[in-house]
């Protein structure tokens, strides 16, 4: 996804559609080069908290960065002293592997401030359009109100597939391991090729399948594959 901003307004703008949701109370990581991740986290308010995330960030960041590595820390908060806390403790860590950081950016709905400059202005309605428009007319849906509004999005109807269930069981135990392993890799590598969504009797197949012993033990390949 490219973005061309122009503003620390308008790449305040850009962040909910890094995500698809607009995200609040929240430590967003953006790279300026290719190679590292678009990271959201929940914004750390106390120590053991910024461990943490540095603990969850340490080893993909240390993988993955490179010569002139540099990344904007952003806070999305209404305490701004979080946002400085938060954001200062992040730098120093990034830079302990060689990832810099030329921009710490705070802002709420309202304003924001680059933390290093003290340079301040007003979030605009403009910065917004813009940005929308960009997306819009790349084909990308605007992003989501919150984070939860997006996680309810994402849950889809599940009694027609619990109606199916009972027969898929039947099917299941008239097979045996081996076949049922090597249709669920098939069908996963087809997803992974074309991108449609299983229809309702193989996603109540894929269930009962993913939860046989042999997928049991390897999620993580299973997850890759989807």
């Amino acid at each position: 996804m490219k973005i061309s901003v122009r503003s620390h307004d308008e790449l305040l703008a850009a962040v909910p559609h890094m995500f698809g949701f607009t995200p609040h109370e929240s430590l967003v990581l953006y790279p300026f080069a290719p190679g590292l991740p678009r990271v959201r986290v929940d914004l750390p308010t106390s120590q053991t908290a910024r461990d943490a995330v540095w603990e969850s960030l340490e080893v993909p960041f240390g993988r993955h960065a490179r010569p002139g590595a540099a990344v904007a820390i952003i806070c999305l908060t209404t305490h701004r002293s979080n946002a400085e806390r938060a954001s200062e403790d992040l730098r120093s860590r990034l830079e302990s592997i060689d990832v810099t950081t030329p921009l710490r950016l705070w802002a709420d709905d309202n304003q924001w401030c680059d933390l290093d400059s003290r340079e301040s202005g007003q979030r605009t309605q403009a910065a917004r359009t813009r940005i929308d428009a960009q997306m819009v007319a790349a084909g990308h849906a605007l992003p989501i109100a919150s984070r939860s509004a997006m996680a309810a999005s994402l849950v889809g109807d599940r009694d027609p597939i619990a109606r199916l269930m009972p027969a898929a069981r039947t099917a299941s135990a008239a097979s045996n391991p081996p076949a049922e392993h090597a249709w669920t890799m098939e069908r996963l590598h087809r997803f992974h090729a074309d991108g449609n969504a299983l229809n309702d009797r193989d996603a109540a197949r894929m269930l009962l399948a993913v939860n046989r012993p042999r997928f049991a033990a390897a999620p993580i390949r299973v997850a890759a594959l989807g």
